[in-house]
């Protein structure tokens, strides 16, 4: 005789068989149920912690042999798993996502981690060399004013003045620079796109204020080098430069901006 006893939990749930060749109990596990009665539900015994009757997919417990439960990944990292950085979820089915990882950093055209930017390519004197910003270069993202490029403005014996080269093209069709007129003054502020090779970049240049209202657009011209856009008064405070593309230009658009401040008591 191979088998002695069978003992079965109301409902069939739960079922103790005791081996007798074997002379070893082997439980199988089902939660709420307490198939041996010894008083304890089977899933807070030792032999059923990593069952998945227990901790079936879904309750944000990654046991047995499954990878990974909702916000459980057991530990698993994209950087453990050999990629570069990015995140790493879980599947319905407990099994790891790795779309969310990515297997290089610097050069893929994101900005991540402590890139200042990244520009997808590896060429020096476009402003972005080794995902670090190159000296007298904008600093991606800079489309909005919390992200604005500070552009320091200095000089002596006449207006404070500072110049900022930059790329446009693609996806990044806007850039924004911040200049800080001083305070208990007011100021004129002039903001020029600079020639490039006897060419004018196809960009347009805006004076923004404090609030990020446009006071002052390109001027009339059809060339908008060399005349730039300047207004009257502006306030003590950040005020910021805005240059963005024209039309539907998606080619790389280098620009050299030229920032002057006249101020008065």
């Amino acid at each position: 005789m191979t088998l002695l006893s069978t003992i079965r939990a109301t409902g069939a749930l739960a079922v103790t068989v005791l081996a007798a060749c074997a002379g070893q109990t082997s439980t199988v596990c089902r939660p709420g149920l307490d198939g041996d009665l010894d008083g304890r539900a089977d899933c807070e015994q030792a032999e059923c912690t990593a069952s998945v009757d227990c901790h079936p997919c879904g309750d944000g417990h990654a046991t047995g042999d499954q990878a990974c439960d909702g916000p459980d990944l057991h530990g698993a990292t994209c950087v453990k798993l050999g990629f570069a950085y990015g995140e790493l979820r879980c599947t319905s089915v407990c099994a790891l996502d790795t779309t969310g990882c990515r297997r290089t950093a610097c050069g893929d055209g994101v900005v991540t981690g402590d890139e200042q930017c990244d520009d997808g390519n590896g060429v020096a004197g476009d402003c972005c060399a080794a995902c670090r910003a190159e000296p007298g270069c904008e600093i991606e993202p800079d489309a909005d004013p919390d992200h604005a490029t500070p552009l320091p403005l200095g000089g002596t014996g006449g207006p404070a003045s500072g110049n900022l080269r930059g790329v446009l093209g693609g996806a990044d069709r806007v850039d924004l620079v911040g200049v800080v007129v001083p305070a208990a003054t007011t100021g004129q502020l002039t903001a020029t796109l600079l020639r490039r090779d006897g060419a004018c970049p196809a960009a347009g240049v805006e004076i923004l204020d404090a609030s990020g209202a446009v006071v002052a657009g390109p001027p009339c011209a059809a060339d908008t080098c060399d005349a730039g856009a300047r207004t009257r008064t502006l306030a003590a405070g950040p005020a910021y430069v805005r240059v963005s593309l024209e039309g539907e230009r998606l080619a790389r658009t280098p620009y050299e901006l030229q920032v002057v401040l006249e101020t008065q008591p």
